[in-house]
């Protein structure tokens, strides 16, 4: 896939930050209160640029979404030409910020992620309230990552990632909308409501591929129901099977041939190699 040394395996992505208890985390990075002023700047430098704060890591930036509460946002630095777009969805108490932390490592500096907020969780951290408000949210943050970053931001055949309740949104997500969303990586979640019906949907648009990634014997085993399904509708799909239950720690190592195999056929994550922020 053409992973860069520095990256290789340095990028652990637990499950656990994405929902459950993500209180800590959501603190720590400046989730709850105002963000903290900026304390320090990159030099000017070609292409797309992330602002360097203190309390953020590289590459990642908020995003202001119209109706909504800012995304997060992480940027292929140093583009000068259009990259494509990952959606990563946390799950119920896990934080947007994680979500696009995570996510960059696991595509690095190739394109886009998008990391709708949601709304605040009652225990902490944050989750998505229903479906029709998840959805609406999600699009607003594709049009505002369009109109912020113009043609460099390619919103075509974008990939959904996500974390359990995250992914099981995406999944749906996905299946109303195969030509937008037509590739998907799940992790402990999103796979116990495929039908044939929307196995077939989602088969028909050119270039469908979804993967799984389980830890906990629950996903392992709606996952199996949901492979022979997907096997007899000809869905193309592959399952990745961890350890550490629900809070399953997934890296590029890890998924390795699998995370292949999801970007194979679309050229642009072909030629989009990683650039030094």
């Amino acid at each position: 896939m053409g992973w860069s040394r520095r990256a290789r395996g340095t990028w652990l992505l637990p499950a656990l930050l994405m929902g459950c208890d993500a209180q800590a985390e959501a603190a720590h990075v400046g989730l709850v209160g105002p963000m903290p002023t900026v304390t320090a700047t990159a030099p000017p430098s070609p292409g797309l640029r992330a602002p360097r704060r203190a309390d953020t890591a590289p590459g990642l930036a908020k995003l202001p979404v119209p109706g909504f509460h800012d995304a997060w946002t992480s940027l292929p630095e140093g583009a000068v030409g259009p990259r494509p777009v990952v959606l990563a969805l946390h799950g119920s108490g896990g934080n947007a910020y994680a979500a696009c932390r995570n996510a960059r490592g696991l595509f690095e500096n190739r394109g886009f992620v998008l990391c709708p907020y949601g709304v605040p969780h009652p225990h902490g951290g944050e989750t998505y309230s229903d479906f029709g408000a998840f959805s609406r949210e999600a699009l607003a943050g594709l049009d505002a990552l369009r109109e912020t970053h113009g043609e460099l931001a390619d919103t075509r055949g974008v990939i959904v990632v996500g974390w359990s309740l995250g992914a099981s949104l995406g999944a749906t997500l996905a299946v109303q909308k195969p030509e937008a969303f037509p590739r998907l990586l799940l992790v402990e979640g999103g796979n116990r409501f495929w039908t044939a019906s929307s196995a077939t949907r989602y088969r028909d648009h050119t270039g469908a591929r979804v993967l799984f990634a389980c830890g906990s014997d629950g996903c392992k085993r709606g996952v199996e129901r949901a492979s022979a399904l997907m096997t007899k509708q000809a869905l193309p799909h592959r399952v990745h099977i961890g350890t550490g239950g629900h809070y399953i720690w997934i890296d590029q190592q890890a998924l390795g041939d699998a995370l292949t195999w999801l970007l194979e056929g679309d050229p642009r994550w072909a030629s989009s190699e990683p650039t030094d922020p």
